[in-house]
């Protein structure tokens, strides 16, 4: 969403906002699921999940991988947006190289599990508010930062490097 909301597609407000619902309706009805292999992982280790289970949907999860990165160029092609003929072919809206993207997402991990850390002792009706928001503001400073190093690319390119 946050894509759309940079490449033109819908206000970035509106993206953020659409992530703080969206988050705030996927922990009210997806509780312990998790989304990608290190939080799979993270059960086991906390003896949440048996072993079994985590090979089995850690598997399931590269088999989506996989079956994503496959078909998704077909879809793109049935041009079903306009941001899908922006540029002929799906690029990366980092702006940034994948050791800055990395460091950027190991530092959004790191604010988000300690907002998790602390979210035991928050009230259980506010905690989906507490997940989202802390999700919602995370995205919105990576949004900054990806910015920030496209800005930077654009001035070091026209206008040189300071010496």
């Amino acid at each position: 969403m946050v894509v759309l909301g940079t490449r033109g597609g819908i206000q970035p407000w509106l993206a953020l906002a659409l992530t703080y619902l969206l988050t705030v309706l996927h922990c009210l009805t997806s509780q312990g699921a998790s989304c990608n292999p290190c939080g799979s992982l993270e059960q086991w280790l906390r003896a949440r999940a048996p072993g079994i289970h985590i090979i089995l949907r850690v598997g399931a999860q590269f088999v989506g991988a996989v079956l994503s990165q496959v078909l998704m160029p077909f879809i793109w092609l049935l041009r079903l947006s306009p941001l899908h003929e922006l540029d002929g072919e799906c690029k990366s809206p980092l702006n940034m190289t994948p050791w800055q993207g990395a460091l950027v997402e190991m530092a959004c991990a790191l604010a988000l599990f300690l907002a998790l850390h602390v979210l035991p002792r928050v009230e259980s009706q506010y905690r989906p508010h507490v997940v989202a928001l802390t999700i919602t503001a995370i995205v919105c400073v990576d949004v900054t930062v990806s910015q920030k190093s496209k800005l930077r690319k654009f001035t070091d390119r026209h206008i040189g490097t300071p010496k």
